[in-house]
């Protein structure tokens, strides 16, 4: 209902406000990450034993708008998100609601295509958008996770499991909508903060929950995650010139960079130096950087911190602002603290492909794109993505 209001108001306001386009005919490459709160998951039958949990989830991704004179756009985009179920339990059926856990992780690509329309009002930009998702939900088989308590007392639930079958339905639809109010930085980039409401069309796949006594009394039902969410997206967006000619460097000075990395090859967050090995911001260069992560053994409450040295090789394509990068390398880590393997040390393999927005000379740099995880065994996990920020200089 709240979606469709949203909707209305959004029609609304294009009908009747009397506002302005405030762009002239451009094409637009955009990053967007939206954090949200998803709605609880459905259970088929309900119970004061088990209750299903709003949690937090993320979606991000890149996408591509061509804007018309008039404000009208319209935008397509590939995305990657995840989410986890979430339970509340009760070891007592009369009880309080006193312990949480959660399923496995669910992860899922998506496809979006959403008109926009971008107008000024008060001296300010602002943009209405509305549009609908395919996504792909990638299951890896079956699943189950198991919680155990100890408790002197026959009738009271002290186990309790969570399975998932293979998704029978991999594909869902979704429509969302939302309002962004538009800052420029510059004449060619943007920064967006949107409200966003989703609401999914069909429930993707399921699961079982099960809790059991040691008096043998059980409790099961089967389970539905829910996709529908309200959140907020942040976009940064630059405009694509067509025909824009390269500036050719001519001081013979290295370009180089630092920047702060999120994602990507460096674990959760890492710091970064990049060097051009030829002057120019085209060609080979090389990276080193430090990240931080963290990595959880058997259950949510036990967890290790690790860091992680990014190094690799990369090639750009692009002798102006905008480019293309590519690179491929290596990035060790370290466990802080000791694993119950005993295993300190480890590493993975990094693959890069990501636009790149350098200045000729000094300034503003910025990276995003796709960043697969290359494992033990040259297995290839391909859903990881990331997004740096930081500052380019000569010497």
């Amino acid at each position: 209902m709240y979606l469709k209001k949203l909707l209305f108001l959004a029609l609304y306001v294009y009908t009747f406000l009397p506002g302005s386009s405030v762009l002239a005919q451009h094409n637009e490459l955009s990053f967007q990450l939206t954090p949200h709160w998803l709605s609880p998951l459905k259970l088929d039958e309900t119970s004061q034993i088990v209750q299903g949990k709003d949690q937090f989830a993320g979606l991000g991704g890149l996408s591509y708008a061509r804007f018309t004179s008039s404000g009208l756009g319209i935008r397509a985009g590939f995305n990657l998100g995840y989410f986890r179920p979430k339970f509340s339990i009760n070891r007592t059926p009369d009880g309080d609601f006193s312990e949480q856990f959660l399923g496995s992780v669910v992860m899922y690509n998506s496809l979006s295509l959403e008109p926009v329309y971008r107008f000024k009002w008060l001296r300010s930009e602002f943009e209405f958008f509305g549009g609908a998702d395919l996504r792909y939900f990638h299951s890896n088989g079956y699943t189950s996770y198991g919680y155990n308590y100890q408790s002197a007392n026959p009738s009271e639930f002290s186990t309790f499991e969570i399975s998932v079958a293979p998704y029978q339905n991999k594909f869902q639809s979704n429509i969302y909508g939302g309002i962004s109010y538009i800052k420029s930085i510059n004449t060619k980039s943007r920064i967006g903060i949107s409200l966003i409401s989703n609401l999914g069309l069909s429930k993707p796949g399921g699961g079982q929950f099960t809790a059991t006594a040691d008096n043998g009394n059980k409790f099961q039902t089967n389970f539905k995650p829910v996709t529908d969410f309200t959140g907020i997206r942040i976009q940064y967006g630059y405009n694509v010139r067509k025909n824009e000619k390269p500036i050719e460097p001519s001081d013979g000075l290295i370009r180089q960079a630092i920047f702060l990395e999120a994602l990507g090859s460096g674990g959760l967050l890492s710091l970064n130096y990049d060097r051009r090995l030829k002057s120019g911001n085209d060609g080979f260069g090389v990276r080193v950087g430090f990240g931080i992560g963290t990595g959880y053994e058997n259950n949510e409450d036990e967890f290790i911190r690790r860091v992680a040295v990014p190094l690799m090789v990369n090639y750009i394509f692009g002798r102006g602002r905008n480019g293309l990068e590519t690179g491929i390398g290596i990035t060790p880590e370290y466990a802080v603290s000791k694993p119950h393997d005993d295993q300190r040390m480890n590493a993975w393999g990094n693959l890069n492909v990501l636009y790149r927005y350098q200045p000729v000379k000094k300034g503003f740099i910025m990276r995003m794109g796709w960043t697969p995880i290359i494992g033990r065994g040259g297995s290839l996990d391909p859903y990881f993505a990331g997004v740096s920020f930081g500052y380019s200089f000569t010497k």
